[in-house]
């Protein structure tokens, strides 16, 4: 085999890239996140209604004029409340709500689907430190199973990351290791779409 990579280095390239990218492809890839087998994760999930967290009101105007250490821990939690949507290997939908519960909906690019497979969805609880400004997701369900574990195993059940920034329309996260930022944008609301997509397992 290896003298056949000698002869034709074309045929190393796609395996070089593949061990490559199930390295990196998914080393922090849950900035903040499948879909729960648990019949009552799965009745939140088809209804999108049902998802709609409360938006921020019109006194954010003043809460965005404040530094983040400024404001109160219920300022930032309406803040960062609602829907958002980043990429990063891929596509990811976020739903942060008011009563500390939040679900990612993930969908590989073609390098991290070596790892994840087509879709991953985690369930979280979370919570902010307004001491340190930073957001503690911890994990509590997810699906595929195999795909969940995999991402308990790797990171463990909880996530700590600093809030770089948080408005109205963005959120922009600080991963533990000083250096993976996860941008997200705030978006009206997730497509129907995308909760079919994760519905069929």
């Amino acid at each position: 085999m290896l003298k056949q990579f000698y002869k034709s280095p074309w045929l190393a390239v796609p395996c070089i890239l593949i061990l490559l990218g199930l390295g990196l492809s998914v080393q922090h890839l849950f900035g903040t996140g499948v879909s729960s087998s648990a019949p009552e994760m799965q009745a939140t999930v088809s209804n999108s209604a049902q998802l709609s967290p409360t938006q921020p009101d019109s006194s954010s105007e003043s809460v965005e004029k404040k530094s983040l250490k400024e404001m109160e821990t219920e300022q930032v939690m309406q803040l960062v409340t609602g829907f958002w949507k980043s990429s990063y290997y891929g596509t990811r939908h976020l739903i942060i709500r008011e009563d500390g519960s939040a679900t990612i909906y993930y969908q590989p690019n073609m390098l991290a689907q070596f790892v994840m497979g087509g879709r991953l969805t985690i369930h979280y609880n979370w919570e902010y430190d307004r001491e340190n400004i930073q957001v503690l997701f911890t994990a509590i369900d997810g699906y595929p199973q195999k795909s969940y574990e995999y991402v308990l195993e790797k990171w463990g059940a909880n996530q700590r990351q600093t809030v770089l920034d948080a408005t109205e329309q963005r959120l922009l996260l600080l991963d533990g290791d000083n250096t993976t930022k996860h941008d997200w944008q705030r978006i009206e609301a997730i497509p129907e779409s995308i909760f079919k997509k994760f519905q069929a397992h």
